[in-house]
């Protein structure tokens, strides 16, 4: 299962870079909920798969790129420790706290990619300035190919060989620093939600929240159930407010 996993890493963290068709790239980029569905159904454990890639995305939801730099590698995050806590049966939260590092990982990889991927918009400046459409695909292809070849192994060297380290690490560390681990990692999404909060900076959305968080304590809901209830909440909502009557502004020249 190790190489099954580091191949589809690499697949799908090399994908991630090419930005070709950027919408699903950019998904892929920024949720790990769908890098841990695909994992997992090759590891045959979608559930947990999903349930690793939930708690990656709840960590990274509120990373912001500034100035185009991500301040984590979310792509190599998600794609790389998903695949290393399935090989080795890593708890969720232990598999968080390896996403952190992961993550770091990755972003001091990032230059190393931006620097080489600087080459192919001056080729595609001369070839604009020659009317050169077709100059301009070709390395529109050639720089998504470089992208991934620069990338995957990265990703594959590293939950193939990576795999088996972490495990020889688990091994070894004591079961009160583990459980520390677990504690900690299951922190870090609550601290997503909350600084994603402190983006959005609505104080009106708190209500909201906190009746997201009622439902799932009480009523048991899966991260999965509550989001779904919270998509169904703000479609009824989106849907009660464009059937609204539109008030009708007279200009001046309309008074009677």
């Amino acid at each position: 299962m190790t190489l099954k996993l580091a191949i589809a890493a690499a697949l799908l963290y090399g994908f991630c870079w090419t930005q070709l068709f950027y919408a699903p790239t950019c998904i892929l980029w920024y949720s790990a909920l769908i890098q841990g569905f695909i994992l997992g159904l090759l590891a045959g454990d979608v559930t947990t798969g999903m349930i690793l890639g939930g708690g990656i995305t709840l960590l990274t939801i509120s990373m912001v790129a500034s100035g185009g730099v991500e301040p984590s590698d979310i792509a190599f995050a998600g794609s790389v420790t998903i695949s290393i806590a399935l090989i080795n049966h890593m708890d969720t939260g232990t598999a968080l706290t390896l996403a952190i590092a992961m993550g770091l990982i990755g972003e001091f990889y990032t230059p190393v990619c931006y620097t080489i991927a600087n080459i192919f918009p001056h080729m595609v400046d001369k070839y604009a300035e020659e009317g050169n459409i077709e100059g301009i695909k070709r390395t529109t292809w050639l720089a998504a190919a470089t992208m991934f070849i620069i990338s995957a192994p990265v990703a594959f060297l590293t939950v193939f060989f990576g795999s088996s380290l972490v495990d020889t690490i688990l091994n070894a560390t004591p079961a009160w620093l583990l459980t520390g681990l677990n504690v900690a990692g299951g922190i870090l999404p609550a601290i997503g939600i909350a600084v994603t909060m402190k983006i959005i900076n609505q104080p009106k959305l708190t209500s909201v929240f906190i009746l997201g968080y009622f439902l799932v304590q009480l009523l048991g809901l899966s991260v999965m159930g509550a989001a779904i209830i919270g998509f169904c909440v703000v479609a009824v909502l989106l849907y009660a407010n464009s059937m609204k009557p539109q008030t009708a502004v007279m200009d001046d020249d309309d008074e009677l």
